[in-house]
């Protein structure tokens, strides 16, 4: 059974004294993971949960701001949505 988990795309920077997150959109990134308040989770590699990102409006090419909502993603980070 596949995974309900979508792969969104990789945390690019992270300005945590603003609390934000630029992601590095993956090429096929699902729509709906971009909109504005999709709530996006940060991992590692091995699966580990770094925080969970809150999505701006903030969209420019293939990168999408985020807010920190929890935890300290750090560049490097997977950034995968719970698809509904």
């Amino acid at each position: 059974m596949p995974s309900p988990r979508l792969i969104v795309g990789r945390v690019l920077a992270v300005e945590a004294a603003h609390g934000f997150v630029f992601v590095d959109l993956a090429s096929d990134a699902p729509i709906g993971a971009v909109a504005e308040g999709t709530e996006l989770i940060a991992r590692t590699l091995d699966l580990h949960e770094t925080g969970r990102l809150r999505a701006s409006r903030y969209v420019r090419g293939r990168t999408l701001g985020t807010k920190i909502v929890s935890g300290q993603p750090s560049p490097g980070d997977e950034v995968v949505w719970l698809a509904p």
